[in-house]
């Protein structure tokens, strides 16, 4: 049996996806015509999806397989205030591909933090819906969880908690949309 047969295509074109220009050429190259345009097809969607081709989103992606089910629960039990903070700044594009993965807990909360106007756009983006695959949504909300914990600090849903530090300058989500 062929390498790539072995394992999923989508698993497969995420590899090659991740390989330099000269190795994923090599690849291609081995694979039967009809294992190549599947493949190519699939890379062209991450192409087009803006994953970056590189080794460090991989390993995100890789340590999305498997546990989803504790990591949307984990990401469900997070305060308003942080998705709120985390997501602040994003492009809409990347809100909703995270408010659309499920119906969140805090997702209503976060919507009504909006201004007017984004919120509309992003009600129409969540119409239209948002379609990812399990290993880049798993990846988006671990991605999403570890911004929260890089601030360290609670989050400020009741009053007298200590204050936020300001959100780290970018889009740390962005590179997942571009």
């Amino acid at each position: 049996m062929h390498p790539v047969e072995a394992v999923a295509p989508r698993r497969a074109a995420l590899l090659i996806h991740a390989l330099p220009d000269a190795a994923r050429s090599q690849v291609l190259a081995q694979l039967s015509d009809e294992q190549r345009a599947a493949v190519q097809a699939l890379l062209a969607e991450l192409r087009a999806m803006g994953i970056p081709q590189d080794r460090d989103w991989l390993s995100l992606a890789e340590q999305g397989r498997g546990g989803a089910g504790a990591l949307f629960r984990q990401v469900d039990a997070l305060a308003v205030a942080d998705v709120s903070r985390a997501l602040g700044g994003q492009p809409l594009a990347t809100m909703a591909a995270v408010l659309g993965l499920r119906e969140w807990t805090w997702r209503e909360s976060v919507l009504a933090a909006l201004a007017v106007d984004q919120r509309i756009r992003l009600n129409a983006l969540l119409k239209e819906g948002v379609v990812l695959k399990d290993a880049m949504a798993q990846a988006l909300l671990k991605h999403l969880l570890a911004q929260v914990g890089r601030s360290g600090l609670p989050a400020q849903d009741s009053p007298g908690e200590r204050p936020r530090r300001p959100a780290r300058a970018g889009s740390w989500l962005s590179r997942f949309f571009r």
